[in-house]
């Protein structure tokens, strides 16, 4: 092979090498967070301990706050708790708050090579998204429950968990755009640029 030939050929495979090797420290960083955001989400909590009452306070706020937005059509709805009573009753319950999608899109964007700077920015306002979808899904279920009974086991267990999963990667990928802006620079190092732009 001419020299000609073989500086471009050298580009293309360093290029695929650096790629492999981002590829799999992503995956591998990406594993390492999910899992421990994971354990704290769902390690067994004492009953009356601090953790366990955090996160029954949270997922009251969660019901506050679909029962808020449900209010602006069903005034009658009354929230008590993590229960939204109305004409149809639903108890808000770890799962139903689409932690899973949560999880995997912030470890999906800490993981990511990109500035430090900008992973809070893509985390806070990426959580804001799923949050608002999930509170649209809940509300959802709750005219499901109300005009479709029998749909609703099938809407809550297999429709809505998979179009969460999808809004968070159609998340992710939206704030990956964004963290791959100009502050990245060029995908390529020097060393490949100027082998790519050698003379024959």
């Amino acid at each position: 092979m001419s020299d000609s030939k073989s500086v471009p050929f050298r580009a293309f495979q360093l290029r695929k090498a650096r790629l492999a090797r981002g590829g799999l420290r992503f995956a591998l960083t990406f594993g390492a967070i999910a899992a421990a955001l994971f354990a704290v989400y769902c390690f067994p909590y004492q009953e009356n301990g601090i953790s366990e009452g955090f996160f029954t306070s949270y997922l009251d706020a969660y019901a506050r706050a679909a029962g808020a937005v449900l209010g602006v059509l069903e005034p009658h709805i009354v929230v008590s708790g993590n229960n939204i009573i109305g004409r149809f009753s639903m108890s808000i319950i770890k799962s139903c708050d689409a932690m899973e999608a949560n999880i995997l899109f912030c470890a999906a964007v800490l993981a990511f090579p990109a500035p430090v700077w900008r992973k809070p920015i893509a985390v806070i306002a990426g959580l804001a998204a799923l949050i608002a979808a999930n509170l649209l899904r809940l509300c959802s279920l709750y005219y499901v429950g109300v005009y479709f009974p029998s749909s609703f086991e099938f809407m809550h267990v297999e429709f809505w968990p998979l179009l969460m999963m999808a809004v968070a990667l159609l998340d992710f990928v939206a704030w990956v755009r964004w963290m791959q802006g100009p502050v990245l620079g060029p995908l390529t190092s020097p060393s490949e640029t100027a082998a790519g732009h050698a003379s024959p």
